[in-house]
């Protein structure tokens, strides 16, 4: 039994799409446009069956109402038009697995050469945006054989595109989610175009986003009639001069062969890339991720026997390829070895070849018209076989096995009247991606977070149920701070920075963002930034001294600060285990820990006791918070019993024992054990003692009110 996805066309037309994280994966089916009555069918692509079906325009004689008048720009009234004069034969596939199908009906033919009409005005050419996921709406097709009247199946809704005479004929998706339309003839000098648009899920909106890109005037008449998006972002397309639409005869001989233009750039042009196939008909790209190099490659209509190839690696113009039992090639897709497969139309047949061996080869009869092809998650292939209202669906070998000449082993799948699509059904994976941005922080309240350039960012994706240890991937940030990560799976990721010396992080504060993808709402607004905040760590130097009168009493301060005072220690009043403390305090103000004093009778015992936090009360300046806290760098004391002439409580250059100037004070000795300096009780006498206790704090902090 077959798993998974999407569908010939699902990821499809997403061309190696990379986008951040989506609502949930692709499901299992997929869609199939039916040009005999203006319908798609879905299809379980795992089961092998059909399981809706979705009408895309009004049926013959259906009266409409506002809305539908106002999308087809027609008064309200019947439709006098057959639904096979739709011709609903064109879709793609969004990265949410909505499907997107194109109504080309502006060139339909009532009799002979002319045009179908609805109330005596040209068709009017539309997409239809069906809901891939239709848990939990009201009204919708529940079978293969329960088609709702068209405008009232919840999920299906209608979009004008171009003008009344345009003929839309392709449409893919960029790595961004922009559908980009194009046009194989416009009014009024009948030169096709291609138009970007973005749909907004939350107003369930389409908008047209730019100008056209070809059209007229243009260096080339152009005439789209299938494309696909690389993994860089360039358009490749075939430009037919379909005689449908009067575009045959010699004057618009130009049209044909293969084009190009990048999308990601503002005004593209569109450039020649050859070669002139006369009928140019189908268009793939590789787009594997394993691959940096870009191939492209061509069908023909006309040309019985052979495709087309461009390779990045050698340029130039498209080479001709020698295939085996191939007449009318449409449609072309990748098998998951590395095999094209084509629909040869005009033979019943489905021929493959290997790019790797150069061997090519074909089926047996598989029905009238073959058309599209495509490629299911599990790796089945499937193929729509038009005039035999039907799709096939075939397990190619794996190599070193070739398919055998003439094989016949595979599976009928019935679907609606005349299935009809093309290049869309190239299959390939659906891919997210993780950006954000690393900044400073500043107090500008103009510029208050900055771009940093050159950061390491790292990626770890979860195998089983840890993380590795070397990370996935890395990148560095670009000059204005962003980063990415594209072209990622389905699964859980941790993001994280690597940190450089002297920066402090602010967020996310554990220096990880874990991620599931897909995990985008689109209601949300734009996607999720994983940024990275940092401010720079900051050091200071601060003179601290142990200021309170004494145990219990609030902190001493003298009229002229801290600066230089004694605090006053009784004999007998501290032990080891209980010594006095007496609070030290950096630049007169910030609580940086304790002076421990005890004696045993014989000796008087000092120890600093720094707390590296401090008072979390009082941050160290105004709009920093610590990060190495406070740590001691040279300390100093002086031990005195008795004062003459001076405030016992302040030094000022006058006592028993000298200057008590900082740097000059007395340590008496290294540290007796554990941190404590040991004095002699015998040289100061019994009672008081009077201690200076100075030091030089260092204290490393970040900013953090920058708000």
């Amino acid at each position: 039994m077959k798993k998974i996805c999407f569908i010939l066309v699902c990821a499809l037309a997403i061309l190696g799409l990379s986008l951040t994280a989506r609502a949930e994966d692709p499901p299992n089916y997929g869609f199939v446009p039916n040009l005999g009555d203006a319908s798609v069918s879905k299809l379980d692509l795992i089961n092998n069956t059909t399981v809706a079906r979705y009408f895309t325009a009004p049926r013959f004689g259906q009266v409409i109402d506002a809305t539908m008048a106002a999308i087809f720009g027609v008064p309200a009234g019947a439709f006098p038009v057959h639904p096979a004069d739709w011709r609903t034969t064109r879709i793609a596939m969004d990265p949410d697995g909505n499907a997107w199908v194109l109504n080309t009906g502006a060139d339909c033919f009532v009799s002979g050469a002319e045009k179908a009409y609805l109330n005596g005005l040209p068709i009017q050419g539309t997409i239809v945006r069906i809901v891939g996921d239709t848990t939990g709406l009201a009204n919708t097709s529940g079978s293969h054989v329960d088609m709702r009247t068209f405008g009232t199946d919840d999920a299906v809704q209608a979009f004008k595109i171009g003008a009344t005479n345009d003929i839309p004929r392709t449409v893919n998706f960029d790595r961004d989610g922009n559908l980009w339309i194009g046009f194989h003839m416009a009014a009024p000098k009948e030169w096709g175009y291609f138009q970007k648009y973005s749909y907004d899920e939350c107003t369930k909106t389409l908008t047209k986003v730019g100008g056209p890109v070809g059209g007229f005037p243009a260096t080339y008449d152009i005439a789209p009639y299938n494309a696909a998006i690389d993994k860089n972002g360039v358009m490749w397309f075939v430009s037919y001069g379909s005689e449908r639409v009067g575009r045959f005869d010699g004057s618009y001989a130009a049209n044909h062969g293969m084009y190009s233009f990048d999308t990601n750039g503002p005004g593209p042009v569109v450039h020649y890339t050859g070669p002139a196939m006369a009928t140019s008909y189908g268009v793939l790209v590789d787009n594997s991720p394993a691959d940096p190099h870009i191939k492209v490659y061509a069908t023909s209509l006309e040309a019985e026997s052979q495709m087309w190839m461009w390779d990045s690696t050698v340029g130039g113009a498209f080479i001709p390829v020698p295939l085996n039992g191939a007449d009318g090639l449409r449609s072309l897709a990748f098998d998951k070895y590395g095999r094209i497969w084509m629909a040869s139309s005009r033979n019943g047949r489905v021929c493959w070849y290997n790019p790797a061996l150069g061997t090519s080869g074909y089926s047996g009869d598989i029905g009238t018209t073959p058309v599209g092809v495509g490629m299911d998650d599990a790796g089945d292939m499937w193929v729509i076989v038009r005039d035999s209202d039907k799709l096939i669906t075939f397990t190619p070998p794996a190599p070193p096995t070739e398919p055998v000449i003439g094989f016949t082993d595979y599976l009928n799948v019935p679907v609606g009247p005349k299935p009809y699509a093309y290049g869309d059904f190239t299959r390939v994976p659906v891919f997210y991606r993780i950006c954000g941005y690393k900044y400073k922080l500043t107090h500008d309240p103009d510029h208050p977070k900055v771009g940093l350039a050159g950061w390491t960012i790292n990626l770890y994706q979860k195998e089983g149920d840890l993380f590795p240890a070397t990370p996935t991937a890395t990148v560095e940030t670009d000059a204005s701070g962003h980063y990415c990560f594209n072209d990622l799976a389905a699964g859980v990721y941790k993001v994280t920075e690597t940190l450089q010396s002297g920066w402090h992080q602010i967020y996310p504060g554990n220096n990880e963002h874990l991620i599931t993808l897909p995990d985008f709402d689109p209601c949300e607004g734009d996607e999720k930034s994983y940024d990275f905040e940092n401010t720079p760590t900051v050091c200071f130097d601060e003179t601290a001294w142990a200021a309170q009168a004494g145990p219990g009493t609030i902190r001493f301060l003298p009229e002229k600060g801290n600066w230089a005072t004694y605090i006053r220690y009784t004999f007998g009043s501290g032990t080891l285990g209980t010594p006095m403390e007496f609070k030290l305090f950096a630049g007169q103000t910030y609580f940086v820990g304790n002076l421990l004093v005890y004696d045993d009778g014989v000796n008087l015992y000092l120890k600093y006791a720094i707390e590296p936090d401090g008072d979390p009360q009082q941050p160290y300046k105004q709009g920093y918070c610590p990060a190495g806290g406070w740590a001691l760098v040279e300390y100093h004391f002086q031990a005195v019993d008795e004062f003459s002439g001076f405030d016992p409580f302040r030094t000022n250059n006058h006592g028993v024992l000298g200057s008590p100037i900082p740097g000059q004070f007395m340590n008496n000795g290294a540290p007796y054990g554990d941190g404590w300096f040991r004095v002699p009780i015998t040289k100061y006498g019994l009672g008081d003692a009077y201690i200076a206790a100075h030091a030089v704090m260092n204290w490393c902090g970040y900013l953090c009110d920058w708000e």
